[in-house]
C-alpha cells in the first residue's frame, strides 16, 4: 500500500470521526450508534497505519485477497447497523401506535366530560387540536362562502 493512500485513508477515517462526534454533540446521531460508527473509523485508522496486519488476518483466515476480507468485514457491519436500525423502527413504530391509541382513547374521554358542559353553555366541543370534534361543524365548514357562525 503506497504511503499516498494511507495518507488517504487515515484522511477520511479522521474527517469521519470528527463529523460522528460532531453529529453526537449537536443529538443527531444517538451515542451507540456513535460508538459503532467509530469503531470503524477506528479500524480503518489501524488499518491505514498498520497494512501488514490486514495481509497477516487474510492469510490467516485463508483469504487469497486481503481486500476481499476488508470487504466482506464492512458488509457484515452494515448489515449489522441495517439489523440494528431495523429493530429500532419497529420498536419505534409500535411505541407510535400504541400512544395514538391512547391519545384518541383520552379525547374519548374529554370529549364524554366535556360534552355536558358544552352542551349547557351551547358552545362546540373542541378536540385537543383546538378544532370541533369529528362531525361537529360540518355544517359550517361545507356551508360555503355565505355561511358563517357569529360567536
Amino acid at each position: 500500500m503506497s504511503a499516498l493512500l494511507r495518507l488517504t485513508i487515515f484522511v477520511i477515517a479522521l474527517v469521519y470521526t470528527i463529523g460522528n462526534l460532531y453529529l453526537m454533540t449537536r443529538k443527531k446521531l444517538g451515542e451507540r450508534t456513535t460508538i459503532l460508527w467509530l469503531f470503524g473509523t477506528i479500524a480503518a485508522l489501524f488499518v491505514a497505519m498498520f497494512p501488514g496486519v490486514l495481509n497477516r488476518v487474510a492469510a490467516w483466515v485463508g483469504v487469497d485477497y486481503p481486500p476481499a476480507l476488508l470487504y466482506l468485514v464492512a458488509i457484515l457491519v452494515l448489515l449489522t447497523i441495517v439489523i440494528y436500525q431495523s429493530t429500532q423502527i419497529s420498536q419505534l413504530d409500535h411505541r407510535l401506535r400504541e400512544i395514538g391509541q391512547s391519545v384518541a382513547i383520552l379525547e374519548a374521554k374529554l370529549h364524554q366530560v366535556s360534552a355536558p358542559r358544552a352542551a349547557a353553555e351551547n358552545q362546540p366541543v373542541r378536540s385537543a387540536a383546538g378544532g370541533p370534534m369529528a362531525g361537529e361543524g360540518a355544517a359550517v365548514r361545507e356551508g360555503g362562502a355565505g355561511s358563517h357562525v357569529n360567536a
